[in-house]
């Protein structure tokens, strides 16, 4: 958090004053998004003789505001905006040849899911129906910044619906395809060119029809 400039010397109740003398009270505030947190520094009175910055004199200031961050905490509301927002409320799908409709990541075989796990874990993983996630920018601890909605299994393809997060909230298709290897039980992978925003439910029908887009 950038910190504003502090003059050579702070008095209480005012400017910078040309006598040297304690206390000092220096403070900042600075917003985040939404305007829902803040981030306060404040110096405790301090017994110093402090000389101008370009002397030295006062160079622990910036140790003293480190030293004093202050975290006031999100308001519930706004930390469900945010992080445990409503889930979208999206029609029925009927995507055809056979699909059927899960809607809950437990609910996915177990090689699904760990597909899922391992694709997207740089961004912690994917938040199940009704979970936290971070639904935009502002990053908090090790919230999944995706959150799924539901998915469709037609023949060898698992369709996922899910939310991204980040600067641009948007929802997703993701598909894992069932590879068959001699000798070895089947697995999931995900399948090249099936990630799609828009109408999930046209997505769904062409990923199942054997239509793939540019993006990987």
């Amino acid at each position: 958090m950038p910190l504003l400039p502090v003059p050579d010397r702070i008095m209480p109740g005012g400017p910078a004053s040309a006598h040297a003398g304690p206390p000092f009270y220096i403070w900042q505030v600075a917003h985040r998004r939404h305007g829902v947190q803040h981030a306060a520094l404040q110096s405790k009175p301090a017994a110093l003789d402090c000389q101008p910055l370009t002397s030295g004199g006062c160079r622990m200031i910036a140790t003293i505001l480190l030293a004093m961050v202050q975290t006031a905490p999100v308001p519930s509301r706004a930390w469900k905006e945010r992080n445990q927002p409503d889930m979208p409320v999206l029609p029925p799908c009927e995507p055809g040849n056979g699909a059927t409709l899960v809607h809950s990541i437990k609910a996915l075989p177990d090689a699904v899911s760990a597909e899922l796990a391992r694709f997207f874990h740089d961004g912690y993983g994917m938040a199940d129906v009704g979970e936290p996630f971070n639904s935009t920018d502002v990053v908090e601890g090790t919230v999944p910044q995706r959150r799924f909605i539901r998915a469709y299994h037609s023949g060898n393809y698992w369709v996922i619906w899910y939310e991204q997060g980040g600067i641009i909230h948007a929802l997703q298709t993701i598909a894992l395809h069932r590879e068959r290897r001699p000798g070895q039980r089947p697995a999931f992978q995900m399948a090249p060119g099936t990630s799609f925003t828009g109408d999930l439910c046209i997505a769904t029908k062409a990923i199942i029809s054997g239509v793939r887009g540019i993006n990987p």
